[in-house]
């Protein structure tokens, strides 16, 4: 869980799905509560658990998507050393509306990406 500093929840950030094949490799998920959104508390939140990452050396590729029209997302994982690695046309509809899947990477090792 992700909180203020009133002890209130503002959103959560996981890694799920980790497994090795061939590197240690799991998945970055997080969503903020909307009255907390654009307030830099996203960005913040994954360069913490990166520095957790690379303190503990456990993870050597975490993997994150988001949607094309989710521009925040994209600049959160930009700012944190994520790269766009692929993207996949008319993955998602939302209201009707289709969407591209931007799916990042991320490594604490430059040899795996």
């Amino acid at each position: 869980m992700i909180t203020n500093k009133k002890a209130e929840i503002v959103g959560r950030i996981n890694l799920f799905s980790i497994h090795r094949n061939p590197c240690l490799t799991g998945e970055l998920g997080y969503r903020i509560g909307e009255p907390y959104i654009r307030k830099g508390i996203a960005t913040k939140s994954v360069a913490a658990l990166l520095e957790k990452v690379k303190k503990e050396n456990k993870l050597t590729r975490i993997n994150a998507k988001t949607t094309s029209h989710n521009i925040g997302s994209q600049r959160t994982l930009q700012k944190n050393g994520f790269f766009l690695h692929s993207v996949e046309k008319d993955a998602a509809q939302l209201n009707g509306q289709k969407y591209e899947l931007y799916y990042y990477c991320w490594s604490n090792d430059s040899t795996i990406i």
